[in-house]
């Protein structure tokens, strides 16, 4: 199979983004009635641009520079709630625009009532609320303490579908118990999906080495238990471990996780400003064009696994992805040792299904040849219950 190589990002190497994107990020503003100890956008809630509802009109107008529906649309704060007004006007907009498009909202839900639920049934929205489950007090109040809202959300599940988002983070870095802990508080079988390991963007949000070696294990043990079977997350890095072996993909075909450094993936602000992703603002380094003038737009503020001295020889490379591509010296490092170690317990898992072993060492290339050994593994059945 021939499969294409990725364009390498980095401010010397600027990507390019299409007319026809298949995924559109729509950034309502940074505001958010949160303050997660973690938060990606901590850093760059400064560079938000200020809009009003009356500027949706003039947005959706820019939108016609897309020449093709996105397969999905999604509206991203901040928190998205607070701009209400503003989603009331615009989503309407952009069924009439796309009516085959899937049009997602990425909320803590917080403020979700039955008003909003009537909103977003009638408009067919698919609704993800971030939520750590047991793990919440590092995002702020838990609103599942809200007997009222617990109605609601429930109300949302069973009229519309609602999938929820969890980060690992420090003390709370078992899948499993993020999954049985927010479908016990809704007592429905609600779908849980992880947005990875906490990344560092400059907050409280380092792990430990004991929570390292937690996170890894942990990691593993839910894919070989199933529980974490159901996680799209978890399924799509195993897919791709599965894919890149089957199919000989190399690295140089390997694009960032989040995918943004693709051509077919664009965010925008209500401003049209075309940025770097949806955690970041036009103010600032991350505008790289307008929606009046696609073709102008250069991706160099992001860089590309490639550009990182460690990425090359990665064991974990087609699970990681190159983490995070706006973050630079320390907190890449840091977010690095996170998602090792998390992939690592992935590639445990992978391994394990095909060979029934466990991964005790993993030898770089150029060492191999001197040990000329077979590393010791252990059945997983001396060490988990399958």
């Amino acid at each position: 199979v021939d499969i294409p190589h990725v364009h390498r990002v980095s401010p010397a190497n600027a990507g390019l983004k299409t007319p026809n994107p298949k995924l559109l990020k729509i950034q309502l503003g940074l505001g958010c009635n949160y303050s997660c100890s973690y938060c990606s956008q901590g850093g760059h809630k400064e560079e938000g641009i200020q809009t009003a509802v009356r500027d949706v009109v003039d947005f959706t107008d820019l939108l016609a520079a897309i020449e093709s529906a996105p397969d999905q649309v999604e509206l991203w704060g901040g928190e998205p709630l607070l701009y209400w007004k503003k989603i009331k006007s615009l989503v309407p907009k952009l069924r009439d625009r796309w009516p085959s498009a899937r049009i997602g909202l990425i909320t803590n839900g917080s403020l979700l009532d039955d008003e909003k639920v009537d909103f977003i049934k009638e408009h067919g929205l698919r609704v993800t609320i971030s939520h750590d489950g047991p793990g919440q007090a590092r995002r702020g109040a838990d609103p599942f303490d809200d007997p009222e809202w617990v109605r609601v959300v429930r109300r949302l599940y069973d009229e519309c579908g609602l999938w929820f988002n969890a980060v690992l983070s420090a003390g709370n870095l078992d899948g499993g118990e993020i999954i049985a802990w927010l479908q016990d508080k809704m007592q429905r079988p609600v779908g849980v999906n992880k947005e990875g390991v906490v990344q560092d963007h400059g907050r409280d949000a380092q792990l430990s080495k004991e929570d390292l070696d937690a996170l890894k294990v942990k990691t593993f043990i839910g894919i070989v238990t199933g529980k974490l079977h159901n996680v799209p997350h978890v399924r799509q890095k195993l897919d791709i471990f599965f894919g890149s072996l089957a199919y000989s993909v190399p690295k140089e075909a390997v694009a960032q996780k989040c995918r943004m450094d693709q051509p077919d993936h664009l965010a925008v602000d209500m401003a049209g400003n075309v940025i770097t992703c949806q955690t970041v603002g036009a103010d600032g380094p991350h505008k790289i064009g307008h929606l009046s003038d696609l073709s102008a737009v250069r991706l160099n503020t992001a860089t590309h696994w490639a550009g990182r001295p460690s990425c090359g020889s990665c064991p974990v490379l087609h699970l990681c992805q190159g983490s995070c591509m706006i973050l630079n010296d320390a907190a890449f490092e840091e977010t690095c040792r996170h998602d090792f170690a998390y992939n690592k317990g992935i590639l445990m898992g992978a391994l394990y299904f095909l060979t029934k072993k466990v991964l005790q060492e993993i030898i770089p290339l150029d060492e191999a040849p001197k040990k000329r050994r077979i590393i010791p593994i252990k059945l997983v059945s001396e060490v988990v219950p399958c």
